[in-house]
């Protein structure tokens, strides 16, 4: 171990507690924060990479393999194809807090993101996401294919 290391259980600590704030009060999907403390503690003890790629395959194995991959602007533009209307990704959004997937939450800072309601956790996931081109960072929805039939219900009305 790196003698210039931070003892472990005081890591561990620490991760603990950014784990906690990033799960609870950010609403970050448990297993990417699950990742995130694997990847802060393996950088203090790089001689064990090996048991944390171990411990980060096994998290990741855990969860169902899902094609969770849709932001609403690619929603918009998937049932602008399918419905021939044009449909922007404000209107995805408020579809899906319409159809209580989402809701609409304040920040500190005054702005407000989404954040997933029990029934999207059912479509969709919390990502951390960050924007190079304007500052900006917060919670970013993403969701799976099975939102498009749904979506597409709503669109038809």
């Amino acid at each position: 171990m790196n003698n210039t290391a931070k003892p472990l259980l005081q890591i561990i600590e620490e991760v603990k507690v950014l784990g906690e704030w990033l799960t609870q009060d950010l609403k970050i999907e448990p297993t990417i924060v699950q990742m995130k403390k694997l990847d802060i503690v393996s950088r203090f003890f790089p001689e064990y990479d090996s048991l944390f790629t171990s411990a980060k395959q096994q998290v990741a194995q855990s969860v169902p393999l899902e094609n969770i991959e849709l932001t609403p602007t690619q929603i918009a533009e998937k049932l602008t194809q399918e419905t021939g209307k044009n449909i922007s990704n404000r209107q995805v959004n408020q579809a899906l807090e319409k159809l209580d997937l989402q809701k609409k939450e304040n920040t500190s800072g005054g702005k407000c993101q989404w954040e997933l309601t029990e029934k999207g956790k059912k479509y969709g996931r919390v990502y951390l996401a960050t924007s190079t081109n304007n500052n900006w960072s917060g919670n970013q929805i993403k969701w799976s294919e099975q939102i498009i039939d749904l979506l597409k219900l709503d669109f038809y009305k």
